[in-house]
């Protein structure tokens, strides 16, 4: 019997977003005909240090909006984005030699453009092990995640093909196909009876409050400023990891029904049966409520990595931007009363890419073996 082909995937935690587009793909990866043996590696999992530290710096770091400015646009450039590349691959190479040796994988798959620092171990391997990049960001992308040394570099999007040509990535290298989300996002459901099966009211619309995988930003603010609605809701609010935020919200007293969560792995099950999302800007969460046919306030972002979001997020139809807590609320209410419109041509076609990522993405991927 032959050996099955193995796929090593490489994702992280950091924000949550680059290890939902891993699981969905390998989700899809493992209802192919043919079996693969399909190794999930955490990239800061033990890494050296500081590379190690870096989900724990993501996570602080993202909650101060000029801090995370300042990061992003020192290493924006492309001669300092390849610098900062070379550097980790430096500290990380013991490391990353041991992980391929380990694995001996066949193709590998990244989702998350620091997975560029295994490209120059790889490359000096005995044999060619090509090496794939999904790209993450919907529209402002870093240039961190377009090394030419890559395979092939998976887009999700016209803005985000701009930015690979735009760092120097050959047409031939780049595919647009989506960003890929859980097949369980885009699964018919009854809504009645998902809000039920969660002890949620039946008879009043939800409002899904979430700030991404770390409860960041200004959610506290804008949930006291949402629970002033002119129409009876319901508020079902994921702080995340943020145990701070997550207390704060328990003793706090509100107007309407809320349900609190931390942490969620049921986010499909909670899109599903909400019936308007306000979030930040982050594009797994972006995507997923697309998929989802849930409306969209967006109400912050990171900057530089999330602003491109803003513009994807109302030109596809798919919801609105609020600058502020008070036009959140307002958003919010227009949406639910049926004042904003939600959908259309534009939108139908982005949601069916995004629903038919995954697969398209294994099955490239399972060309390259």
């Amino acid at each position: 019997m032959n050996k099955p082909k193995t796929i090593l995937v490489l994702s992280a935690k950091t924000g949550g977003g680059h290890r939902a587009a891993a699981l969905a793909t390998i989700s899809s990866l493992n209802m192919l005909p043919e079996k693969y043996n399909i190794i999930h590696h955490d990239i800061f999992e033990n890494a050296p240090r500081p590379i190690n530290s870096m989900p724990k710096f993501y996570s602080k770091i993202t909650n101060v909006k000029s801090a995370w400015g300042a990061i992003y646009k020192l290493t924006e450039g492309n001669r300092q984005s390849q610098l900062t590349i070379k550097t980790g691959a430096r500290l990380y190479k013991k490391n990353i030699y041991k992980i391929l040796n380990d694995y001996q994988p066949d193709v590998i798959l990244s989702f998350h453009f620091a997975a560029n620092v295994f490209l120059q171990e790889a490359q000096s391997m005995d044999r060619h092990i090509p090496f794939i990049t999904v790209v993450t960001d919907l529209a402002t992308c870093h240039p961190m995640w377009f090394d030419k040394r890559n395979d092939l570099i998976v887009v999700p999007s016209t803005d985000s093909y701009t930015s690979a040509r735009k760092y120097g990535i050959a047409s031939s290298k780049i595919k647009i196909i989506g960003l890929p989300v859980s097949e369980d996002f885009s699964k018919p459901t009854n809504k009645q009876k998902l809000k039920k099966s969660l002890s949620w009211p039946t008879d009043i619309p939800t409002i899904l409050v979430m700030a991404g995988g770390d409860g960041m930003g200004k959610i506290a603010s804008l949930c006291r400023k949402i629970d002033k609605i002119k129409t009876d809701a319901h508020l079902a609010i994921v702080a995340g990891r943020n145990e701070n935020l997550y207390q704060a919200l328990a003793q706090r007293k509100f107007k309407n029904p809320i349900t609190l969560y931390r942490f969620s792995t049921e986010i499909p099950k909670l899109m599903h049966a909400s019936d308007v999302l306000l979030t930040k800007a982050g594009p797994g969460t972006i995507t997923e409520s697309i998929v989802s046919r849930l409306p969209i306030v967006l109400y912050d972002f990171l900057p530089g990595q999330e602003e491109g979001n803003i513009l994807y997020v109302v030109e596809s139809g798919a919801g609105v931007w609020a600058s502020t807590n008070t036009l959140a609320l307002k958003a919010t209410e227009d949406i639910l009363d049926g004042t904003i419109s939600f959908g259309g041509p534009k939108f139908e076609t982005v949601r069916k890419q995004h629903v038919e990522a995954a697969a398209k993405i294994s099955k490239l991927v399972v060309s390259y073996l």
